[in-house]
């Protein structure tokens, strides 16, 4: 009987399950990637800064420089991804709380029915 041995079988710890579909980097946090918010297209910064589209390279999207997120952001920029949620959250809220008020004291449908004016037949 024959033994198979499993130790001289070359593993690649440095291969990676997603590349860019532009440049073919490995998303391994070697170089950095971003996201397009709108359409959810990944691909890496290298790509953005050659490249500089129009369109999403990805799904043929627009591509707006306000909706592309960094993946993984460190330091002024986490920072400024955080304040900018916790914003996004405030007026949400603020919005969610007066449509709640303009329900509760808003006006009715019709205005002859708070006048008493409508009888049924």
């Amino acid at each position: 009987m024959d033994l198979i041995r499993f130790d001289d079988v070359y593993k690649d710890y440095n291969e990676t399950p997603f590349l860019c579909p532009i440049t073919s980097l490995n998303m391994n946090g070697s170089y950095p990637f971003v996201v397009n918010w709108e359409c959810g297209c990944v691909f890496s910064e290298k790509a953005l800064q050659e490249l500089k589209p129009e369109t999403c390279h990805g799904c043929g999207g627009n591509i707006d420089k306000a909706n592309i997120i960094q993946l993984n952001p460190e330091g002024e920029l986490l920072k400024e991804y955080e304040a900018k949620v916790a914003e996004e959250l405030l007026a949400k809220k603020a919005k969610k709380s007066a449509a709640k008020a303009d329900i509760v004291e808003g006006p009715s449908v019709n205005p002859e029915i708070e006048k008493g004016n409508i009888f049924l037949q």
